[in-house]
Parts: C-alpha cells; structure tokens; sequence
C-alpha cells in the first residue's frame, strides 16, 4: 500500500485508527485516519482494491460511521472548552436566532441543577463555526 501512499508511515504508533473495509466477508480496503487539531480527523490512507471500487465500500464507511465520527468530535469540543455535552447543546440551541428560550425535561433534582448551570455558556461565533465545521447545518429547513 505504501507505493499508493509512499507518506504514509510504515509503521504505525501514534493515535492513528485503522478500519478495514469487508464486502460479502471479504476485506477489500482500508481507511486510517489520526486526530487532527481539536476536532478534526484526517484521512491519512483510503485505499480499495480495484475489483471493488464502485463507491460502496467508502459510502458504507463514511455513512455509517459518520455519527460516531461527529461525536467525536464534539467530545473534543467540549473538552477543550472545559463544558459538557448538556452546556454545547443548551448554549448552542440558545445561539439560534428564533430560539428565546429551552425547556430541557429533567427527572431528578440534580439535572434541573446541571441544565440551569449549562445555559451559563455562550458560545462565541468561532464557536458556532467550528460546530457547523464538525456538524454542517442542512442546506434548507422547512418551517410549517
């Protein structure tokens, strides 16, 4: 594979993640991929065999683990932040033009607490951005 990617280290040893990609049980490529700045990830190696690059095997991959992929990265958000998931998500709702007010449901005393305290963090615009980088806003929205 090193001839198709002759940057790609021979050996791996950082925080590199490597997945095979297998179709009917067969392997037929590889993606791997390492952290890049705080939430990102990039692609170092994305490699099928011939006989199978009809564009499956990627857009299984890229389908199926773009959640995990997203909440990764919004993990790495809130850690650089020092906030948690409760705070992005009611700062972030907060920061939408029409949004006045959130009413996040809560079953014990301690999560009115932790809801309340979470709506102490505003996100900055480079925030908003860097959210809609790991999360793309959809293209259009229907209000009815």
């Amino acid at each position: 594979m090193l001839q198709f990617f002759p940057t790609l280290p021979a050996q791996l040893d950082g925080p590199q993640r490597v997945s095979f990609l297998l179709r009917d049980a067969v392997p037929v490529g590889v993606v791997i991929t390492e952290p890049a700045g705080e939430n990102g990830l990039r692609v170092l190696a994305d490699y099928v065999v011939p006989g199978y690059r009809d564009l499956q095997p990627g857009r299984f991959f890229y389908t199926q683990y773009a959640p995990s992929l997203r909440e990764e990265g919004f993990t790495h958000f809130c850690a650089a932040r020092g906030i948690s998931m409760v705070a992005l998500a009611i700062g972030w709702l907060l920061a939408q033009e029409p949004v006045t007010s959130v009413i996040a449901g809560a079953t014990r005393p301690a999560q009115v607490v932790t809801n309340a305290a979470a709506a102490l963090w505003t996100p900055s615009p480079e925030d908003l951005a860097e959210l809609d980088e790991i999360s793309p806003p959809p293209s259009k929205i229907a209000l009815f």
